[in-house]
């Protein structure tokens, strides 16, 4: 890797944990995870495709912030 790349991907890094330390991106992830376990919590007879459905939204949130 060249030194351009390198220093590229450090101030990526250092964007993204600004990103992730920032405390209305962090309300923002834990807000949409809130909604995500009332429904789950809303649902009287959930379905497989319920189930599904909510944890595949819950693994998005996570991708999200492993992206960053």
């Amino acid at each position: 890797m060249n030194e351009g790349k390198l220093r590229e991907e450090k101030e990526r890094g250092a964007r993204a944990q600004r990103l992730l330390d920032d405390p209305l991106l962090e309300d923002a992830f834990d807000t949409v995870k809130k909604s995500i376990h009332a429904t789950f919590d809303s649902i009287e007879n959930p379905t497989h495709d319920d189930l599904m459905r909510l944890y595949m939204m819950n693994k998005a949130v996570d991708k999200v912030k492993g992206v960053l």
